[in-house]
């Protein structure tokens, strides 16, 4: 017995490095991470000129039609492409700015902004108009804007 030797403890387990499941792990978090900020920058820079024409629009102390026209005609030109948006005019603008809403808000705006488009040119300005023109310019700015996939290619 006096030969034996006391049991020698084995040091204790060191946390570097770590077990390849937890590098796995690692891995899977940061790269989750990074997709979800990516897309999430994304969505946000997407909707820049949205939040700006909405801030525009909201600061319009007196709004005017031809303003709100020019506008939704900045709004439309930074998501759509030039050449189908700039030479837009008239009952063709009317018909774009419908098209682009969704079908619920474009069958409750489609008399108004009929409407709206006629009553445009005339001398007298009617400050009503101008208010009802202010509404839809803000329901097309929250609802069509940014446009889905489907939308912008169509046009």
């Amino acid at each position: 017995m006096q030969e034996l030797q006391d049991i020698i403890a084995a040091p204790p387990a060191s946390w570097w490095p770590p077990a390849p499941g937890w590098w796995l792990l690692a891995f899977v978090v940061v790269a989750g991470t990074a997709i979800i900020g990516y897309y999430s920058w994304r969505h946000w820079q997407r909707g820049r000129i949205k939040r700006f024409a909405l801030a525009q629009l909201k600061h319009m102390q007196q709004p005017q039609v031809d303003a709100i026209t020019l506008l939704l005609k900045q709004a439309a030109l930074g998501y759509f492409p030039r050449e189908r948006i700039a030479a837009l005019s008239g009952s063709q603008w009317q018909q774009f700015l419908l098209e682009t809403m969704p079908a619920k808000q474009r069958s409750r705006w489609h008399s108004e902004l009929e409407h709206i488009m006629a009553s445009m040119y005339h001398a007298t300005k009617n400050p009503e108009l101008a208010r009802s023109y202010y509404n839809f310019a803000h329901t097309w700015l929250v609802t069509a804007l940014p446009p889905q996939h489907g939308v912008q290619e169509s046009l």
